[in-house]
C-alpha cells in the first residue's frame, strides 16, 4: 500500500492492476499525497503507558521549504492518567493550586461586576437605549 501511496499508482498501472491504497480512489486525478505543493506534514498519535500510568500525545510536524529543507519540530505532552497514582503531596498541591485558580477567577468575576454595574449606575441615560 506505501509503495501505491508514493507515485499516485503509477506503479500499480504499470502493472496493470488497480491501486491498493484508499486515497487515490477519492481523488480525480491520480498523484502522490507528498508532491511539490506540500507544505507541511503533521503526524499525531496518543499513547499509554500502564507501568507510570501516563497518557502522552505526541505530535511530530515536518515543514518543507522551497529550497528542500525539511524542518521538524517533535512535541510531546504528557498527562497522569488520574490522582490515585500521584503521592499524596502532589494531591494536596494540585488542590491548593486549584482553590487559588477558582479564588483568583472568582475575584476577576466580582470585580468586573462591580465596575459595570456602576457604570450603569452612572450613566445619565439609561443602560438599554
Amino acid at each position: 500500500k506505501v509503495l501505491d501511496m508514493e507515485d499516485g499508482c503509477s506503479s500499480a498501472l504499470a502493472q496493470n492492476r488497480s491501486c491498493l491504497c484508499e486515497w487515490c480512489l477519492k481523488q480525480e486525478f491520480r498523484r502522490p499525497w507528498l508532491d511539490e505543493l506540500t507544505q507541511r506534514v503533521e503526524i499525531s498519535f496518543v499513547i499509554y503507558n500502564a507501568h507510570y500510568g501516563m497518557h502522552c500525545m505526541v505530535v511530530v510536524d515536518f515543514w518543507f521549504s522551497r529550497s528542500g529543507h525539511i524542518h521538524k519540530l517533535i512535541n510531546a505532552q504528557t498527562s497522569w492518567a488520574g490522582l490515585g497514582v500521584r503521592d499524596i503531596s502532589s494531591v494536596v498541591v494540585i488542590g491548593l493550586a486549584g482553590v487559588v485558580w477558582i479564588t483568583m477567577i472568582g475575584w476577576i468575576a466580582r470585580s468586573e461586576a462591580k465596575e459595570i454595574f456602576s457604570l450603569i449606575r452612572t450613566k445619565a441615560k439609561p443602560w438599554y437605549l
